[in-house]
């Protein structure tokens, strides 16, 4: 039995079919990371034995009488290739699995090639794979569900036969950016299985180990804490020779480490006075206010220190001394924003039921939310109804204000801001808590009565609409009432000149057109009941880009 037949175990040359199976076989025996150089032979036989067979189906047409059986039934086989450099003498193999099945395949006609097995890689080692998922699931059971560790396991195979067959990068990207890496990317079992990976194969490509650093965002500056063993791992191929230069310092900077901490032991004493300051200020609050509190920014030397709540650790507050403690004659010995801290809270809430829209604004206008990190809390809010429909929200805001007034946290933390109500961008109502009184009430009946009209004159005066119809900014505007004209509810603003007794324009806004038509146009409209002159007739319009939103204006022509 001759090469190459005798190296995939075959008695002598056999259709492709049985080639593949043969090599397949041997795949189970011989694995390239174990013995590399048994690989490379069967492979190189394996591609022989491709050749040859590919030779027997092209044969010519059949013999005649004349010719031989074998001249007509076998061609020679190729030469015994010479034998390729070792892995130790090519550095590293660069086959993939696809390659080693499908190089040939060009040779092969379309129809026979069609009707081959489509061997796989984990086709091939199925016994393994099954039997190494059963140890994972052993392995993991109760830390995961089945379908989790059966993915892990899947996503893993993926790797460990990428590395056995020195599959190219795209290869790694390939899969990096498939849904059988993004399925199992976070889990902690496959974290902590791909670092075991990555420390037991030390020598992979380093451009492998860029690319799953891309992968988890390992290239920037902050490393979330999941990924934080992986991305050590990673870098300990590209670090080696910097981390090597550190352990050969390791002696110096364990001296130079000894004379800073006799240094830094000078500040022990302030660190542990200042310890204890945050004890006690914690202690103090949660006696007051009934609530557990910790510092999160505990050891910073600062005047206001920085606290929240342990059931709600995102609730940020501050708090200072101003004193001693003597509760026998009221006094606190400290100072906190916290009643602001909870304010904040509830407006925000009180936004999000009703769906409006709550800016924030600090002292010194920076961003609320992230002021709010750092405890600072808003100076101001500004509350965006809408047109029409919100006075029932008005009330319920009544309602919270007065609630919140009632609460014990309250008069031991008074919380200090203006609030401002607005419509269309346009802000008609404003007080500051906690000097002013809150009335919604009478809030709520201006809302549906005088707000559109000052919203209405706001627009005609920001415009120019009024000073192009009187020629001038010499006029006033009136609230002249509302009125009903094709059935269709109108808000109704006189435009006078001064001195005048009459109107010399009216204004009809609906919240989202504004109509401007001579007075003595208007009566005739009234008389006549002409709604639909009024809504379609002989108009122009233009629109305004002077306000924060877009309003149409018509004018009515004679």
């Amino acid at each position: 039995m001759s090469w190459p037949w005798s190296e995939l175990g075959l008695d002598g040359p056999v259709p492709l079919r049985e080639i593949r199976q043969a090599y397949a076989e041997r795949l189970k025996t011989t694995h390239p990371e174990e013995d590399p150089d048994g690989f490379q032979r069967l492979h190189e036989a394996y591609q022989a034995a491709r050749r040859a067979s590919t030779q027997l189906t092209h044969t010519p047409p059949a013999p005649t009488e004349s010719e031989t059986p074998s001249e007509a039934t076998y061609v020679d086989p190729p030469e015994e290739p010479t034998p390729s450099p070792s892995p130790s003498q090519t550095g590293h193999l660069k086959w993939e699995f696809d390659d080693l099945l499908e190089t040939s395949e060009q040779a092969v006609p379309h129809e026979q090639e069609s009707s081959l097995p489509d061997w796989d890689y984990e086709r091939l080692f199925q016994e393994e794979a099954d039997a190494r998922a059963s140890a994972r699931y052993q392995q993991y059971q109760g830390k995961g569900t089945a379908e989790d560790i059966e993915a892990i396991d899947h996503a893993l195979q993926i790797i460990e036969n990428f590395f056995a067959v020195r599959a190219p990068l795209p290869r790694w990207i390939h899969f990096l950016h498939s849904g059988d890496f993004f399925r199992v990317k976070g889990h902690p079992i496959f974290l902590s299985e791909l670092c075991t990976f990555f420390e037991k194969n030390p020598t992979i490509d380093p451009s492998i180990r860029r690319a799953f650093q891309k992968a988890y965002g390992l290239d920037h500056q902050y490393i979330p804490k999941p990924y934080r063993s992986l991305y050590c791992v990673l870098l300990h191929q590209s670090q080696t020779t910097f981390m090597q230069k550190i352990y050969a310092l390791r002696k110096i900077i364990l001296v130079i480490s000894l004379c800073f901490l006799f240094a830094a032991g000078l500040k022990i004493i302030p660190a542990v006075r200042l310890e204890r300051e945050y004890n006690l200020l914690a202690s103090d609050i949660e006696a007051d206010f009934g609530r557990a509190v910790h510092a999160p920014d505990k050891g910073k030397k600062v005047e206001k220190k920085l606290f929240a709540p342990m059931d709600e650790p995102d609730l940020y507050f501050l708090a200072w001394r101003t004193g001693e403690r003597d509760m026998a004659h009221g006094k606190h010995g400290y100072e906190t924003n916290f009643g602001d801290a909870l304010t904040y809270k509830s407006l925000k809430r009180f936004a999000k039921k009703w769906d409006l829209r709550l800016t924030a604004i600090t002292e010194d206008h920076k961003s609320a939310e992230m002021a709010a990190s750092h405890g600072i809390m808003p100076a101001q809010y500004d509350l965006e109804l809408p047109f029409t429909g919100a006075g029932d929200c008005i009330t319920a805001l009544g309602d919270l204000l007065h609630e919140m007034q009632e609460e014990p946290w309250y008069a031991l933390s008074p919380p200090s801001f203006q609030l401002h109500l607005s419509c269309k961008g346009i802000a008609y109502y404003h007080c500051s808590i906690p000097n002013d009184p809150f009335d919604a009430t009478q809030l709520r009946k201006d809302y549906e009565t005088a707000m559109p009209w000052q919203v209405g004159a706001y627009i005609i005066q920001q415009s120019g609409l009024g000073e192009t119809d009187f020629g001038s900014k010499d006029y006033h505007l009136q609230n002249a009432g509302t009125i009903e004209l094709g059935r269709k509810h109108y808000y109704v603003i006189r435009g006078v000149k001064p001195n005048a007794a009459k109107a010399s324009y009216v204004y009809l806004f609906t919240g989202t057109q504004l109509y401007s038509i001579r007075a003595d146009i208007f009566e005739s409209i009234l008389r006549k009941n002409d709604s639909f002159f009024v809504l379609s007739g002989n108009v122009f319009k233009s629109q305004s880009d002077t306000l924060s939103h877009a309003f149409l204006l018509y004018q009515v022509k004679n």
